[in-house]
């Protein structure tokens, strides 16, 4: 059996990653809306932190669906979202490992899960963390 010389075997791992990125990229492409949404803990948060999350899991998640809030990404590599009657926009990236949004800002999004019909991002910082589950928007 021929063994693949490293410089070949390199090669051949760099064109499969950029396909993966470039789906990935592809599928994240369009309007996303908010099916569902929870804050959580994290394992830094404090019983007022925890206090905050369960009040707004109680009293904003839900309006998030109700207001129809979206996020847009668009293949220029900017974005637009509406969440909570707040409407914003800016640029995103989809890093190398197919599994991490950044934004202008630098902050980190983590793909969690990503289809045609289901799209779920989570974040976390010290104090929570958040989880997302877009569906795509109607036409």
């Amino acid at each position: 059996m021929k063994k693949l010389s490293p410089l070949k075997l390199v090669i051949c791992l760099s064109l499969f990653f950029t396909a993966c990125q470039e789906n990935t990229k592809d599928m994240l492409i369009g309007k996303w809306v908010v099916v569902e949404a929870e804050m959580f803990p994290t394992e830094q948060s404090t019983e007022e932190d925890k206090e905050y999350i369960n009040q707004v899991n109680k009293e904003v998640i839900n309006q998030l669906k109700e207001e129809e809030s979206f996020f847009e990404l668009k293949k220029d590599g900017t974005y637009e979202q509406y969440i909570l009657g707040d409407q914003g926009s800016g640029t995103w990236e989809l890093k190398k490992d197919n599994k991490t949004l950044v934004n202008e800002n630098g902050d980190l999004l983590t793909i969690e899960e990503l289809s045609k019909e289901k799209f779920v991002m989570t974040r976390e910082n010290e104090e929570y963390g958040f989880r997302i589950v877009f569906g795509p928007a109607k036409k």
